[in-house]
């Protein structure tokens, strides 16, 4: 059974004057009360860590405070790859996107009436441009 108070509006100020959620706890623990709220009553992490169990942010441009990962040394299907695209080591996926549209639009099959050596060249250059962003993705 639900038990209602029915106050005037004088009662009702007279009645919240005197209640206190706070009353009773040190200054510790309201503010670690004020502050959970902050948060919806969720638990939170640090940025860039997830339960305590380290990074979980990618960091690219280092803003948290990170070292730059030395960049990956290309093996040879990689370089091949930049060979296929006329590229020149190391690249970034801007580059590779960027040559592989213009390669794309010069020997797409349906550009060049079905030329088998354009179709071949095409295949290449779709199969590099795969190697490529598969390595460059983290």
């Amino acid at each position: 059974m639900k038990a209602y108070w029915w106050f005037c509006l004088e009662h009702v100020r007279l009645y919240n004057s005197h209640w206190n959620y706070y009353e009773g706890m040190s200054e510790t623990e309201i503010e670690a009360d004020i502050r959970f709220d902050t948060v919806w009553q969720r638990p939170t992490w640090r940025l860039g860590t997830f339960g305590g169990t380290g990074p979980r942010v990618h960091d690219p441009f280092h803003a948290l405070g990170g070292k730059p990962a030395k960049p990956r040394q290309a093996n040879g299907r990689e370089a091949h790859a930049c060979a296929v695209l006329d590229l020149e080591p190391p690249v970034t996926v801007a580059e590779v996107k960027a040559r592989y549209k213009i390669l794309v639009k010069r020997h797409h099959p349906d550009v060049t009436g079905g030329d088998k050596e354009s179709e071949e060249r095409f295949k290449e250059i779709s199969e590099a441009y795969r190697a490529l962003m598969a390595f460059l993705r983290p």
